[in-house]
């Protein structure tokens, strides 16, 4: 009779973590996004297309915000989910290893957490200022329509 080896729980994760829908989304919104921008480089464009296609982007862009904001939620969630391993650990710590050791293990999980932390902030913020950028542009290109608009006998 054969044996098969037992399966590493962990052997999937890679995959498990591509194949999540947030990602997918994400990837589709990257792609959608460079498409819509690709068009907007034809020559030729009327700037009403050109309105359009910036109010599409800035949509698109909008979306992509709130995919980030979705997978960042998921971020603080699998955190939590280290750390309540890591209170887990640092009290076992407690029951076998110096006071001096575990004030050092636990000032370095604070130091990653602050980091953890200040990574997701930043790309919200970057986020929020391109969505800000293009928003801007809309308004400048709306302008230009209606400048031209005025102009046209």
């Amino acid at each position: 009779m054969e044996r098969r080896p037992a399966e590493d729980p962990a052997a999937g994760a890679g995959l498990q973590l591509v194949a999540k829908p947030g990602l997918v989304v994400a990837l589709a919104l990257v792609v959608a996004l460079a498409l819509v921008e690709g068009l907007a480089l034809v020559e030729g464009l009327a700037l009403v297309e050109g309105l359009a296609l910036a109010v599409a982007t800035s949509l698109l862009e909008g979306l992509a915000l709130a995919v980030v904001l979705v997978l960042a939620e998921e971020l603080v969630w699998v955190v939590q989910r280290w750390l309540a391993g890591g209170a887990v650990l640092a009290a076992e710590l407690l029951l076998v290893a110096e006071p001096g050791l575990v004030v050092e293990l636990l000032l370095v999980v604070a130091a990653l957490l602050v980091a953890v932390v200040a990574s997701a902030a930043e790309l919200v913020l970057v986020a929020a200022l391109a969505l800000v950028d293009d928003l801007a542009l809309v308004a400048e290109r709306a302008l230009a329509v209606a400048l031209v608009m005025v102009a046209a006998p």
